[in-house]
Formats: C-alpha cells, structure tokens, sequence
C-alpha cells in the first residue's frame, strides 16, 4: 500500500537519527553514558526506518538498483555468516563490546539507516541533511565551550571539551565534518549575508575548539575536504579547469608529506606526529593481521580485543609494554576486516565506491549547475572516510557517515521518474518531494494498518538495544550502592558485557568473598574464553588448585606469546 505520508515520515526520520544519536548521552542512568543510549535511539529510529520500508516495499522495488541491493545483502550476508562460524562469544557479536556497542545489531541498524536515505533521497533530502550536521553542531558547540569554561554541570571522568562524544578525538572529527559542511554552504548556497556570515563564526569557532583539544584529528579531515571543494570547482569550471592538473599534483604532494608528518618525518612532523600515532600504526598491524588469520569469516563482530594480544606481534609489545591494548584497529576499514575477513571487507569497500561513482555520475551530468548541497555533503562524506582511515568508528560520527552514504547512492535517482507527484517546471516534469509539502502531511496519521506495521517493528528495534541499556543501568545502579549481588545479578542479564564480569570479579576479590570470586571467574572462561584477565587471576592467585593455574599459564602464552613477562 503506497503512502506519502509513509514516505514523508521516512524522510523525517532521516533528518532526526544525526542529531537524536550525537546529542543524547545517560550520564545519570548508565556505566556507560555514551555509546549504549546512542546505540538504544539509532536501533529505534533504524527499525521505524525498516517499518517503513517494509510497508513500502513497491515503492522500495522502484527506487532500488540491483548492484546496490546485491552489495548490501551480500553485507548483511556476510556478517550473519561472522555471527555463525567466527567463533566469537554471541552476545559480544550481537550487541557489542562495552564502549563501543559495534556488534552486529549497531551495523544492521547502520545499513538500515544507509538504506532508507538511498530509497527515500532526493536533492531536498540532501539539503536538510546538511543544515541537519550544522544545526547539530550548533547545541554540540555551545556545550564545548561550557566545559572548556569548567563549568559544565555533569562530573564526566574525562576533564577536556568533547561535547556529547565521549573522547576529544570523536569531537574532533564531527566538528571537522560539521565545519567543512558549513563552510561550502556559506561560499555556494544561496544565503543571506547574515546567514553566511553565521555559518562562518561557527566554522571559526569549531576550528578554533579542534585546536584546543590537541586532536588533529578535527582539522585534517576539514581540510582534506576544503582541498577536493576547490578541486571540484576547478573541474566544474570551463575556465580554470586547465588548473586543476598543477591543483591535483600539489595537493598530492601535501597529502604525501602529511602521511610523513603522521609518522614522524617530512617538514610537517613536528605539527601531525604524536606519539599516538606510532600506537595507531600496531593497532592497525594487528586488524590486518587479524584478517589474514581469519580471512573468511574473521574473529567475531566486534571482537578484535580478543585477538589483539596475539596478532600484535613483537614489536607492538614490546614498543611500551604488554600491556597497552586495544579493542579497535583505529581504522573502520580494518575494524571490519579483522570482524569478518575479506567477503565483509570487500562488501564494506564497495558501498563506498558505489557511492563515489554515484556522485561521479552525478558531477558529470551537472557539471554547469552543481547543488552547493550535494557539492557540501560529498566533501563532508569524504572528510568522514578520512577520518575512517584514522580513528573508530563511534555511533555518534558513524551515523553521519552511513546517512551519507545512503544520500549518495541515491544520486542514482536524479533526472529518473519518480512515483511521487508532479508538477509541470519549465515544460518538464520534475518530481515532488514529500519534504516540501510539509503543511500537506504535518498532523496527519498514517493508515492504521501501515501504523501498527511499523509500530511493531519499532518495538521489535527498541527492545533489541533496550537489553544491553538496561543491564548497564542495573549494574550502575548496583555499583553506586556497592550491592555485590545486584552486580552479580546485573551481570546475568541479556546484554551484559565481558566489563561487568570482570569488575564483578575484580571486586569479589578484593572483598575476600574467594568462592563467589572463583564462582565469577570461571563465568567468565566459559562465557569469553579469549579474556586475557580471567585467565591471569587463575595463574597468578592462589584461588585456584595446581592444574588449574598450570592451564591458565599455557591459555596465557597462547593468547599473548610475544609477552615476556609470561
């Protein structure tokens, strides 16, 4: 049963799950207040996204291209045969590790996400999403300077201006994107002067909270963005686009010794390289070992802290110590490769060719007359893929980039017919986007049989992400009141992570409760056998028998054998 109304709601949806996921954080309720309550609202949004889809299934046929369908079923595919035969714990695969929550439900609410904006795309579309990161940045902005001020109202462990991402770096790459975002919209959208001269203080000012956070992260991918917005304007321009050759082999040059710089050496070191980088480098030596080891169906949905310690090599434990560890490769591409080996890499690399051939195409047909939008969200998506070839990919910047994406590839809709509406412009007919008749579908209630359709899919999707929310919330709850059984109870709920286990224990230890201790220990062998400390305690206490510990030395030298403390 069509319904534009459906389809309308579908849009909206797409322009709320970017700010709903970046700005919502539970410091009150949860252990952790960052990624669970952003995974918990983009799931709900993603499956009422799906509720929609599913309801519109011929219209979804209409709009659908079998080379984007085939990939990202073949994605699904691929990750569903990662859950089944990696090995990997399931409930880690399925919800997440603790701090990251980018297991299997966050990835198929992602594709969900990126999905919806394909088949619902359109230049109006496009349009919002760009005011939709810059208006985000607009509350996220305000509060960065309210921490930088030290006067921000919660007591977060981390004392430098990260908004509401969690860690400076990820500020740093969304304000990066939301910048580079605004700053093509002050120079190409057709803006009132004030309007402009907003969007460029708060460029100035992101810009300007970047450098003090000392993340770098922020300002390299603002200006590998700034660097393709002039490239494309060269090559759009008749007369200039003879620079664009002298442009392509300067800018090459610079990304030349940027790379340089971020490894230490070349004229730019002494303003990229931290020594942080040097970690990334072993991180990102560990991912792609991971998926050499593991190449078809890699070692489990979020699951590269279990293998980290044994596909390191020496030199990465040695360079500081055995015991600087990672749960991520500090790279998304290598992320998913180490998770499901090369049929997921391949799956993942191809979206986002799909997606700059669908901007090609689009270059090549509106070369004359280039919307400033289209023009704003290509440059923040690369600016985002940037940032994947550096950092993690957390929910609250992650959803940018799938939205993107799905925007891009609907690029393969433009001048196509559309099912929707159409008004005469100009002798031709050109499409009616549901977004511009706001009035038409604001306070109107979809069909009953479509509303409880997607109702039911949205629960579905709350539900899902609402087990590892709450189980965090329980064991926070128990935690403040110092209530070891509650902790313990916590941890037996659906959704409860390895790190609920392991402080549970650690604290049974250090009361001297030695049975339920030992009880908690091997809980957590049989549920995560890979976890470095369940296994350490066992060797290196006297809790355990002989045997015990003598097979916890041997699980030890196997899951680290370049440590030499073992």
């Amino acid at each position: 049963m069509y319904s534009p109304i459906a389809i309308f709601r579908g849009q909206r949806a797409l322009l709320w799950v970017g700010p709903t996921v970046s700005l919502l954080v539970s410091p009150w309720t949860n252990f952790d207040p960052i990624s669970v309550v952003k995974a918990l609202a983009m799931t709900t949004i993603a499956f009422f996204l799906l509720g929609i889809l599913i309801t519109q299934i011929e219209y979804v046929k209409t709009k659908s291209h079998r080379l984007v369908f085939g990939v990202i079923s073949l994605f699904l595919i691929f990750m569903i045969s990662t859950i089944l035969f990696s090995g990997a714990p399931l409930t880690q695969q399925f919800w997440g590790s603790f701090g990251r929550n980018t297991g299997f439900l966050t990835y198929f609410s992602l594709v969900i996400i990126l999905f919806s904006a394909y088949v619902f795309c359109d230049l109006v579309l496009i349009k919002k999403l760009t005011w939709s990161i810059v208006l985000t940045a607009i509350p996220a902005t305000a509060y960065a300077l309210i921490q930088i001020q030290g006067r921000d109202p919660i007591k977060w462990s981390e004392l430098r201006a990260f908004a509401t991402f969690g860690n400076i770096n990820f500020f740093s790459a969304f304000l990066g994107i939301a910048a580079i975002i605004a700053t093509i919209m002050a120079i190409k959208a057709k803006l009132k002067f004030l309007v402009r001269i907003l969007l460029s203080i708060l460029t100035l000012v992101d810009l300007l909270i970047i450098q003090s956070t000392g993340s770098i992260q922020g300002l390299i991918i603002y200006l590998a963005g700034l660097g393709l917005f002039f490239f494309l304007l060269l090559l759009a321009s008749k007369k200039f686009r003879l620079l664009t050759i002298p442009y392509l082999v300067t800018s090459i040059t610079i990304i030349y010794g940027g790379f340089l710089g971020l490894v230490g050496r070349g004229p730019f070191a002494a303003i990229l390289f931290q020594p942080s980088n040097t970690f990334r480098g072993d991180y990102m030596h560990a991912g792609w070992a991971m998926t050499l080891e593991k190449p078809l169906f890699g070692v489990g949905m979020d699951s590269y802290g279990d293998w980290y310690r044994e596909l390191r090599g020496s030199i990465s434990t040695l360079r500081t110590g055995p015991n600087r560890i990672s749960n991520s490769a500090h790279n998304i591409y290598l992320d998913v490769s180490s998770y499901g080996g090369f049929p997921l890499f391949l799956t993942f690399v191809a979206l986002s060719l799909l997606a700059i051939y669908a901007f090609s195409k689009y270059f090549m047909q509106s070369r004359e007359s280039l919307d400033p939008y289209v023009l704003a969200l290509f440059c923040g998506w690369v600016a985002y893929q940037v940032q994947a070839l550096i950092s993690i990919n957390q929910i609250a910047v992650g959803v940018w980039g799938w939205l993107f994406t799905g925007a891009l590839l609907g690029l393969l809709h433009y001048k196509t017919v559309d099912t929707l509406p159409t008004k005469k412009s100009g002798g031709a007919s050109e499409a009616i986007s549901p977004l511009l008749q706001k009035m038409k579908y604001k306070g109107k209630q979809l069909p009953a049989k479509i509303a409880i359709q997607v109702f039911s899919v949205s629960t579905i999707g709350f539900v899902l992400a609402f087990f590892p929310a709450y189980a965090d919330s329980k064991y926070f709850s128990a935690s403040q009141k110092g209530d070891v059984k509650e902790m313990i109870a916590a941890t037996e709920f659906p959704g409860s992570s390895l790190f609920h286990l392991t402080l549970t224990a650690d604290r049974l230890r250090n009361m001297g409760a030695n049975q339920e201790a030992i009880a908690m220990l091997r809980t957590l062998t049989q549920r995560y056998p890979r976890d470095f400390y369940a296994w350490q305690v066992i060797a290196y206490t006297e809790l355990f028998p002989p045997s015990d510990r003598q097979r916890a030395v041997e699980v030890l030298k196997k899951l680290d054998p370049f440590n030499p403390e073992l």
